[in-house]
């Protein structure tokens, strides 16, 4: 027995976000409709290969993120289908399934129709949906001229759907979650979860490729460095198994990487970071910090597997932190100062503070002992300078100021 009607609402979902979530819900409710499929595209034409990743892990979060709503189903046709996605067979097929099909598309999907192979099999099998963001209106011109064009060309039905969506980027996200940072208010919970136990979005390193790493990096190093070294990246493993255990492969290779530049001269880092237009006339004026600024250089130069955003952005801000740090550049950054061979009393004392207070059973707890730590070791280093009548780096200033309002907040 036939739908009434079916809607059917097609898209990489990569991934899914609350965006889609919330479309879904308008869709199923403003159309009045049966039942809700949603569509995972095998290869969708219209996009490139970078943000595809495997469709059986985007279809498993799509099932995690709409499976309780009542009313939606997930589609694994295209998926099983494979090769190109193309809309018009999609619709042709469940077009035996139900007395309506009304086909659900955001703004730039709508604005581009008439391009899409077959557009006049499109029409003629569906209802065109629209749901726009809330950005949108300043499209409305175009969206009022394309919709009279479908309508005189293709005799096109087309239905607009009153519940605003909030625009959410799914490169963004996927940016995110490379970075270790939250994404609360961008997908939900299972589906993070689900991302971060599969280790989607991120680069795979194998047990192999960090062994070589090390030894790569072993024989750009004094032994002494290269101790240093080993040191951060066994203080970093210890910190992340308790605060971020699904980034420890990343993070190791930060670690190994973060002094990848240190041993070389004052002269060579300058010709490294001259083109960094980043850089202030206050970080130029500091030697020490050169080797920081030029490691995510030298990193995508000499190990480019290794030049991630996260892993770069970790090794660049190792030494100064910064506002806003990620989880993934807390962690180095402590982990620089922490590691068992500092000698000094303050960096001592801090070391045993944390390893006390770090709690695999609960990682709210171990990272608030990680801020607290970091915020350690900026007043520090802060008091250090001061004796020497230098000043501290305003990234570090700014770093302490927002990881102490992190701290009050969090008591």
């Amino acid at each position: 027995m036939k739908l009434a009607r079916l809607g059917i609402y097609g898209g990489t979902f990569s991934p899914p976000h609350l965006g889609h979530v919330n479309a879904a819900r308008a869709f199923l409710d403003e159309a009045e409709l049966d039942e809700l499929l949603i569509m995972p595209t095998f290869i969708p034409p219209h996009k490139s290969g970078a943000d595809i990743i495997d469709p059986e892990a985007r279809l498993e979060m799509a099932r995690i993120a709409f499976g309780g709503i009542p009313g939606v189903k997930v589609s694994d046709y295209e998926i099983n289908k494979g090769g190109k996605s193309y809309t018009y067979l999609t619709l042709t097929e469940f077009s035996k399934k139900a007395e309506k099909l009304i086909f659900l598309v955001g703004t730039d999907m709508f604005l581009t129709l008439d391009e899409w192979k077959r557009p006049e099999e499109i029409f003629a099998l569906a209802t065109v949906a629209l749901v726009r963001r809330e950005s949108d209106s300043r499209l409305d011109g175009k969206i009022k001229e394309k919709s009279e064009f479908y309508k005189k060309k293709f005799g096109a039905e087309i239905l607009f759907i009153n519940a605003q969506v909030t625009e959410i980027s799914s490169t963004e996200i996927r940016k995110k979650v490379e970075m270790g940072e939250g994404t609360d208010g961008c997908l939900l919970p299972e589906v993070r979860r689900y991302i971060d136990e599969n280790r989607i979005y991120r680069k795979r390193y194998s047990s192999e490729e960090l062994d070589a790493l090390t030894d790569a990096v072993r024989s750009r190093l004094s032994p002494e460095r290269y101790l240093h070294t080993l040191g951060v990246e066994n203080a970093a493993l210890r910190i992340a198994d308790c605060c971020l255990p699904e980034f420890k492969y990343e993070i190791s290779a930060a670690a190994l990487l973060h002094d990848i530049a240190k041993e070389l001269t004052d002269d060579e880092l300058l010709k490294i970071i001259s083109a960094d237009a980043s850089l202030t006339d206050e970080d130029r004026s500091t030697p020490k910090l050169y080797h920081a600024f030029a490691a995510p250089y030298v990193i995508k130069r000499d190990f480019p597997p290794f030049a991630t955003d996260a892993i770069l952005s970790a090794v660049f801000y190792h030494t100064t932190g910064r506002e806003d740090m990620t989880l993934f550049e807390e962690i180095i950054f402590v982990a620089d100062y922490v590691e068992e061979g500092r000698k000094y009393p303050e960096c001592k004392a801090a070391r045993e503070r944390l390893f006390s207070s770090l709690d695999p059973h609960s990682r709210e707890k171990s990272t608030s002992a990680l801020h607290e730590c970091a915020y350690e070791e900026l007043k520090n280093t802060q008091a250090h300078l001061s004796k020497k009548g230098a000043h501290m780096n305003s990234r570090s200033l700014r770093a302490m100021d927002w990881i102490e309002q992190k701290i009050n907040k969090s008591r």
